[in-house]
């Protein structure tokens, strides 16, 4: 598969600089990057915001009254309709 991003020239150099690091070039470099991100699982992943919201001392139900509240705020911020 095939696909077309769009980066930053800043962010560009960024990764070529990394890419250099490893021997490799740009699209060699993304495409590791890309695999091995999706071969990561979802404990994996979530792996830090856990471990972020287990040291914030915070309740689940508090957590859960924060993501509902910032749901809120982004839909009277942006309605649905214009969202799209």
């Amino acid at each position: 598969m095939s696909i077309t991003i769009s980066i930053s020239p800043e962010t560009q150099h960024k990764l070529e600089k990394r890419a250099a690091i490893f021997g490799q070039d740009l699209r060699t470099y993304v495409r590791n990057l890309l695999e091995r991100e999706a071969a990561q699982s979802l404990t994996e992943t979530a792996r830090p915001l856990h471990r972020q919201f287990d040291e914030s001392g915070m309740s689940e139900g508090e957590l859960e009254n924060l993501i509902d509240e910032t749901v809120r705020e982004v839909r009277r911020a942006k309605p649905l309709a214009s969202r799209r």
